[in-house]
Parts: C-alpha cells; structure tokens; sequence
C-alpha cells in the first residue's frame, strides 16, 4: 500500500499543462481504483473517498476553467490552493499506512519470537525424548545382550552351570533360553560321559 500510495501521490504531483487534463484524471481515477483495492481499514477507505471526491470536484471546475481561456498565471493561481489539501489527504493516507505497516510488522515480529519459542520447545522435547529412549533402549536392550555375551563368554571358558539371564526384548529371551538350553544339554553330555 505505501508503494501505491507514493505513486498515488506522484501521479497528483503533476504540472497542469504537462499532460491534457483528460489523460491526468484518467491516470488518477486508475491510480485511486488500484489504492481501493488494497484498502486495509476503515480509515484509508474515508481518506481514499475524500480524495476521489475532492479530485472530482477539482477536475470538474478545472474543465470549467479552461473552457473560460483563463491565462496560465490565473490557471496555476486557481489550482494551487484546491490541490495542496488533497494532496495533505494523500500525506495523511501515507502516515496512516505505515503506522499500520507499523503495527503489522510488530505482530509479525511476536509472531516469529512465538514461532522461535515453539521451536524451541519442539527442539527441547524431542531431545528429552531421544535422551529417555536411548536410556530405555540401554536398560532394555543393551543391558541383557551384554549379560548374556558375558554368560556365554564364561560358559566358553569352562564355567558349565552359567545360565543366560533371561531379560530384556522378547528376541533377547528367546536366545537367552536357546543358550540355557543348548548349556543345559551339554552339561548332561558331560555328566553322562563321565
């Protein structure tokens, strides 16, 4: 909107005999639709009305002064006092807009800060998560392989009675039984040679 407006407010700033007085009100009436289009607020839509009033009633006198053959001074002198308000209402039109460009660019920083603190969080709770599911994953799986490889690692060193402990995953269990049984066989083996 502040770039419409500026251009809203570059397009009035014209010299009257520069461009035909048709061309100008029709580049200003296009400029002033644009502008309504991107009307964020009841207080732009007012400002946008008066000027569109106030233009159209500047360009109906002026068509009336120039089909009197009024000379340039008369012409300037007439259109000086009638143009400085309207353009004031287009300086107003731009303060209001940054103001609220201001106000959306504040809530647009509160919302990154709350997006950045939410991350964050997300960032924190996630690495809690890992942190207990490697803890878990240690007590429930790391612990009981690393008891049954002991148990087997002492059974091949002649120790006959060990026994895997049977913890942990299902899967861990499954072979601590096979070890224990196939353990088991071989001390009856034993025992019955001898």
């Amino acid at each position: 909107n502040q770039v419409r407006l500026s251009v809203l407010a570059k397009g009035l700033d014209f010299h009257p005999y520069d461009v035909p007085l048709s061309k100008s009100r029709t580049r200003i009436r296009t400029l002033l639709q644009s502008a309504s289009a991107h009307v964020g607020s009841p207080a732009e839509q007012e400002l946008l009305t008066h000027i569109r009033q106030e233009l159209e009633t500047y360009f109906l006198e002026r068509a009336r002064m120039d089909a009197s053959d009024a000379s340039l001074v008369e012409t300037l002198a007439w259109s000086t006092p009638r143009l400085d308000p309207i353009l004031g209402h287009v300086e107003e039109l731009q303060v209001l807009n940054a103001e609220q460009a201001a106000v959306v660019a504040d809530h647009a920083a509160w919302l990154n800060k709350r997006a950045d603190s939410l991350a964050m969080g997300i960032f924190g709770t996630v690495l809690v998560a890992g942190v207990l599911l490697s803890t878990l994953g240690h007590r429930h799986l790391y612990r009981p392989l690393k008891r049954l490889s002991e148990s087997i690692h002492r059974f091949r060193q002649g120790e006959a009675q060990i026994r895997g402990e049977e913890g942990g995953p299902e899967e861990v269990r499954e072979v601590a039984r096979a070890f224990n049984a196939l353990s088991d066989e071989l001390s009856r083996r034993r025992e019955t040679r001898v």
